[in-house]
């Protein structure tokens, strides 16, 4: 059931007045609602647009799963992209999306060889955070949740996401351009985040949801540089989640989302996306 944000700690933040000078580029969306659990009801509010926004505190055992994450990294050497973004282990989509024939061979390639190393190497011998939720999602959901496929080949169906003093992540949405996106999410992407360590409190890292979305014209449009929408349209985010480590915090990803750079210390998170087509048709995990 819903929460009030004093129950959850969760600051909700008025917001700012604003002159939206470019109305062509955001628009209003649902006001978010914070559910404490990942449940059937809650699940089926989130993928029918209803504006919930799922924080479900100690779903995994962070203390066991946060030098597993990190581990990940020393192993894979997973380079660091520019401008301060986080660096990330696991096969994504983008080259498959749009690196042709080549490009799709390549992803689905990565995608079977890094599921199993995050499972097998990385997470073992326990129950990997990524499989629990996809598990789970399988009981909840009246369709059931199953890994996407691409080609009649599965494909990847996690991340893992490392923040490091500087980084951060600028208020974006992810969209569902191009025919493989469309299918996997007729109605509606969602995004699963697992934290599996998190910085000092005081220390950024913060998750920033806004109620708002991109505008259709917008939203088909090629995506701005950095992920950077002016901050004038913004004003301050109307939610902040504080996540501990071992929290499970999932939304419409159409919301338009951020994560406030990190000072001091790490944030590390097991991440996918789930596609939602319909009530009665599977849940489709991916990344």
């Amino acid at each position: 059931m819903p929460l009030k944000a004093a129950t959850l700690d969760l600051p909700i933040l008025p917001m700012a007045a604003q002159t939206l000078s470019a109305p062509d580029v955001v628009m209003r969306t649902r006001p978010a609602e914070v559910h404490d659990r990942l449940d059937s009801a809650s699940l089926g509010r989130l993928a029918r647009g209803e504006g919930a926004v799922i924080w479900h505190r100690g779903y995994v055992d962070a203390a066991v799963l946060a030098p597993a994450a990190r581990a990940a990294f020393e192993a894979a050497g997973a380079p660091r992209p520019a401008g301060n973004q986080p660096a990330s282990y696991g096969a994504t989509m983008a080259e498959a999306l749009w690196g042709g024939a080549d490009g799709r061979d390549r992803y689905l390639a990565a995608a079977f060889r890094e599921t199993r190393v995050l499972r097998d190497r990385v997470f073992a011998p326990y129950l990997s955070p990524l499989d629990r939720v996809r598990l789970e999602l399988d009981e909840l959901w009246p369709g059931g949740a199953a890994v996407a496929r691409m080609d009649g080949r599965p494909m990847s169906a996690g991340t893992v996401r490392h923040y490091v003093a500087g980084d951060r992540m600028n208020p974006h949405v992810d969209g569902n351009s191009g025919e493989v996106l469309a299918e996997l999410c007729r109605e509606c992407r969602i995004a699963v985040n697992i934290y599996l360590d998190v910085p000092p409190p005081g220390a950024g890292g913060e998750l920033e949801l806004w109620n708002l979305a991109l505008t259709p014209e917008e939203a088909n449009s090629p995506p701005r540089p950095g992920y950077r929408l002016p901050d004038e349209l913004l004003g301050d985010a109307d939610v902040v989640i504080r996540p501990a480590a071992g929290d499970l915090v999932m939304f419409d990803t159409s919301r338009i989302h951020a994560v406030r750079a990190v000072r001091e210390g790490t944030r590390t998170t097991a991440s996918c996306f789930v596609g939602v087509r319909g009530p009665r048709e599977p849940l489709t995990l991916f990344s």
